[in-house]
This record gives C-alpha cells, sequence and structure tokens, in this order.
C-alpha cells in the first residue's frame, strides 16, 4: 500500500473511518484508556512507518493513538465527520497509524477512528470498531471463538520467512510472466478527446432501482461458469477495448490474504493489490471471455504472496502495466449480494472527491465498483487524471449496463459484434 501511494499520490488510498457511540457519561479519561488498550493489543494501529526506495513499509517505533476534540461539524453529524477524517493526511513518518476525534452529542457523544489504509484493511476496520465499542461499553474486548491471532511481530517474521523461500517465489515469479504476456498498458481510458489540462479527482454515480441488473449479473454467472466479479471483469474489458483499441491489458483488484484461521482476527492490511489479465478477441463469445478471466483471477488469488515491490522489480510486465508514465491504472471491485440494503434514488449524480490529485508517475488512476442487489444496483468510478477523461469514464459506466443487457438476451453473439453495437 506504501507503494500505490507513492505510485498514485496523496490522498488517493483514504483512512477507514468508524463512528462509535458512548455510553452516558463516558469521560474522556476512559476512551483514552479504551485506545490505550486497543494499541498495546493491536502494534500495528500504533506503529510509525516510513518507506524505503522499494516502497516497502519499515515499522520504526510506536505512538499511542491520540484523541483530538471534534471540530469544524457539529459531533450529531456523523456523516461530516468521518467524511474529512477519511481524507486527513497521516504523516508517513511521524504520527501514529490512527487518530481519533471525540465529540459531544445530546446523547453523550461519539468517537470518530481513522486509520490509515496502511495498516488496516477493511476487515480489521469491523474488528477494531467491534472491540473498540465493547471496551468502552463492558470494560472488555468483544468475545470471539475463533483462534487468537499471533503477535503481529511473529506475524511479520513469519511472512518475511515464507516469502524468503527461493523456490517460491520463483515459481510465483514465471507465472506471473506467462500470464502478462502481450498485455499493454492502458494510455488512456478513451481513444480522443483533451488528454492534458489540469489534474482533477471527481466521483461518479449511477443508480437503478429494482433487481434488473442484479439479476442480469447473477444470470451471467450462472451461464459462464464464473462469478459476479468475473463478469464484471468481463464487461468492463469489453467496454474499455470498445473505447481504447486495446485487446490485452489489465485490470486491478484487491485480493485478501487472509486465509489461515489464526489470520482472520489479526489487526493489519492482508490485502494485495493483484493484476487481471485479459486478452479480448472479437470473434469470440462473452463465455469465452469470462473463462478465461476467470482464470486470470484465479491465477491472481494463489499467487498473491509477494508483495508489488518485489512484482514490479521482478516482472517486466508487472513493471509496465503499472508504472509505464502516464498510464491509466483501472482498479475494479464487485459485490452482488442478496441484502436488501436500500439504494439511493435512480439516477446520476457526480461530486468533486475533495481533494487534489497530483500523482509524481502522472498515472491516472480509475476506481470502478458495482454493487448490486436485488434492492437495485449502483454503479461508482472514482477518477483522478486530466479533467477532460473524466466524461469518457461516465460514458463508459453506461456503456457496461447496456452491454450487460445485450449480452444476457444473446450470450452467444460474437464480442466484436456486441462491442459495435454501443458505438
Amino acid at each position: 500500500m506504501l507503494h500505490m501511494d507513492g505510485l498514485l499520490g496523496p490522498g488517493i488510498l483514504h483512512n477507514l473511518v468508524g463512528s462509535v457511540e458512548l455510553p452516558p457519561g463516558t469521560t474522556r479519561h476512559a476512551v483514552e484508556q479504551a485506545l490505550d488498550r486497543l494499541g498495546e493489543r493491536n502494534p500495528a494501529l500504533t506503529a510509525t512507518l516510513t518507506g524505503d526506495l522499494p516502497g516497502k513499509n519499515q515499522r520504526t517505533g510506536q505512538q499511542a493513538i491520540e484523541v483530538q476534540t471534534a471540530t469544524g461539524a457539529s459531533p450529531e453529524d456523523a456523516g461530516s465527520l468521518t467524511a474529512r477524517l477519511r481524507h486527513l493526511r497521516l504523516d508517513r513518518s511521524t504520527q501514529a497509524r490512527a487518530v481519533a476525534e471525540l465529540g459531544e452529542t445530546g446523547g453523550g457523544g461519539r468517537l470518530v477512528l481513522a486509520v490509515d489504509h496502511l495498516v488496516c484493511d477493511a476487515a480489521a476496520r469491523e474488528l477494531v470498531v467491534r472491540d473498540l465499542t465493547a471496551l468502552l461499553t463492558t470494560g472488555a474486548f468483544a468475545a470471539d471463538p475463533r483462534p487468537r491471532p499471533p503477535d503481529y511481530r511473529t506475524y511479520c517474521l513469519e511472512q518475511a520467512r515464507a516469502l524468503s523461500e527461493e523456490r517460491t517465489r520463483l515459481r510465483e515469479i514465471e507465472r506471473w510472466k506467462r500470464a502478462l504476456d502481450g498485455c499493454r498498458p492502458l494510455p488512456r481510458l478513451t481513444t480522443g478527446g483533451p488528454d492534458d489540462g489540469p489534474l482533477a479527482a471527481w466521483c461518479w454515480e449511477i443508480t437503478e432501482a429494482g433487481p434488473a441488473l442484479h439479476s442480469t449479473i447473477r444470470g451471467l454467472a450462472r451461464t459462464t461458469a464464473t462469478s459476479p466479479f468475473v463478469v464484471g471483469a468481463a464487461l468492463y474489458a469489453v467496454a474499455i477495448w470498445s473505447r481504447t483499441g486495446i485487446r490485452s491489458s489489465a485490470l486491478v483488484t484487491p485480493v485478501s490474504t487472509r486465509r489461515a484461521p489464526e489470520h482472520e482476527r489479526l489487526i493489519s492490511n492482508l490485502v494485495n493489490e493483484r493484476l487481471v489479465p485479459y486478452r479480448v478477441v472479437p470473434e469470440r463469445d462473452f463465455t469465452a471471455l469470462a473463462q478465461s478471466i476467470g482464470t486470470s483471477f484465479l491465477s491472481a488469488l494463489r499467487s498473491s504472496s509477494l508483495a508489488i515491490p518485489d512484482l514490479v522489480a521482478a516482472v517486466d510486465g508487472y513493471r509496465e502495466l503499472l508504472q509505464t508514465p502516464g498510464c491509466a491504472y483501472v482498479q475494479l471491485q464487485v459485490s452482488a449480494s442478496e441484502g436488501t440494503e436500500p439504494v439511493p434514488p435512480a439516477g446520476q449524480r457526480t461530486w468533486p472527491w475533495g481533494v487534489p490529485y497530483a500523482p509524481p508517475t502522472g498515472i491516472t488512476c480509475t476506481v470502478f465498483r458495482v454493487n448490486t442487489s436485488p434492492a437495485g444496483a449502483r454503479l461508482s468510478a472514482f477518477h483522478g487524471g486530466p479533467a477532460g477523461q473524466g466524461a469518457a469514464v461516465a460514458a463508459l459506466m453506461k456503456d457496461v449496463v447496456r452491454l450487460a443487457t445485450s449480452v444476457a438476451c444473446d450470450p452467444g453473439a460474437p464480442i466484436g459484434r456486441l462491442a459495435a453495437a454501443l458505438s
């Protein structure tokens, strides 16, 4: 994550934020004690980090989680508090990896905790909020029948030993060399349009009510014998090819490494960014493309041990896809749940990201998210790059929706014919 932070620039890898309602009568001293106990049990939260030249993390010391008085938005407005802390720049070498803000409310108080994404993934954030809530209400950590995680230092040493085994390293490196052979960096997400001008960071969102897109993606996953993520990746691969003309490239997706039972409760960032190669053959049908991407995705899952800096140093294809000056970094996340959580009203929305985008490498960053359920669908995109490319990003999301419907109606049609209908 430190490598990606240096690649894409400050403000892109936002903090993970959790909010805890305080029991009536909770004192600031009690909050500080709970945070001290949380930090002692989970030293990743209080580590001060810096980075060496390859972009690897280096632990340099410990610092307590600081408690600050909430300023700006009213403590009753939890949304504004969490939004501000999500983009707070935690210094890489002098501050701890977590900061808490305490605000009084009519019902007692609210504690908002921001943890640097470098040391905390989404699964760890849920554990942190759960334990903090339990400490403030009962004085004890939350009960959990799962195995206790190893000491953080022990875990790091175990990982270092496992990844230093030369045969394991070489096997993974060779697998990635084969998988990325022939893949080209994406220069942009459109064949034309302005590529210069001021850099900007914006978000786009398309929402639909009802189960139509959810049922379509689930149905395509069954038809292709893959998964909703693979279907989403194939749809975006076709849409990107239709706009750029590049048939072979790769998307990026976060892959969890929480595989061992004893790691399920470990507070750290156990996520590796992994490339998912794709090769669009216009004469073949969507099922063939999805199944080939499914194979690439399984390879990414199995080959998720080495860190990105190691792969960038050892695999030419990895380095070219991620570090070619001015290239497009495109990440995809897909979730198709059976929950009934409401989605925003149907429509399209655009808003600024809230922080400047100025990557040292000139790379364009686009993160696409697809979230569907029987209640509706939400397609969103973060885009950091030349302001003139924003319209192409929004149009590409619309292409994906149209393409999903077309594929569902005629799954045996050649990809080239389906893509032609988008223009």
